[in-house]
């Protein structure tokens, strides 16, 4: 009897896990257009964009100018599965804005960035071409000021900058961050 019920919820799991994984991935029926070669550059880098569909899964490669396959110069950096994707219906036609893959950095573990996204431009329902973001890197500074007095002509606080004479030490600091992206745009062929 334990047997049956183990077997009868491993089944029940199975089968809710297959069709929400069916619900999830809907944006493959909607592909057709997307798919095949785009030319243009990433990270100033010329090559061409292939973008292929292998049962429900869509695929990108870069084949850069020089013949290498390197996405980044050097690194080995690859595409991998779609982890996203932004799906708009427009006029009775269903359009893929984005979509957001596995993104592989191969030897470059600078590159912060595990994702990339696929920013689809469209002009009169027809893909002109698409941008390729993945993050480089983060920074934190800190922006720092001094209250140097008050202004009695409005009643609030100045505020300089650190360095300037007589006043060496910031007040206030606020952290603020930086990002810096590799990108790249590639157009339909």
């Amino acid at each position: 009897m334990n047997k049956f019920k183990i077997l009868l919820t491993l089944a029940f799991a199975l089968t809710a896990s297959t069709a929400w994984a069916s619900e999830d991935d809907y944006y493959y029926r909607y592909t057709a257009p997307y798919l095949g070669d785009y030319s243009g550059e990433f990270d100033d880098q010329p090559g061409t964009l292939r973008l292929t569909q292998v049962g429900n899964e869509v695929r990108a490669e870069f084949f850069a100018a020089d013949g290498s396959w390197d996405l980044v110069e050097g690194c080995g950096a690859s595409f991998g599965r779609v982890v996203d994707a932004d799906v708009d219906e427009k006029s009775g036609r269903y359009e893929i804005d984005k979509l957001v893959m596995v993104f592989n950095p191969g030897q470059c573990r600078q590159i912060r960035g595990r994702e990339i996204t696929l920013d689809f431009k469209h002009d009169d329902g027809q893909v002109s071409h698409v941008n390729l973001s993945v993050l480089e890197y983060t920074e934190t500074r800190y922006d720092c000021w001094r209250t140097i007095g008050y202004s009695y002509d409005y009643g609030y606080p100045r505020y300089g900058r650190p360095g300037y004479p007589g006043y060496p030490y910031p007040d206030r600091c606020m952290p603020t961050s930086y990002s810096s992206y590799l990108r790249g745009s590639f157009y339909k062929l």
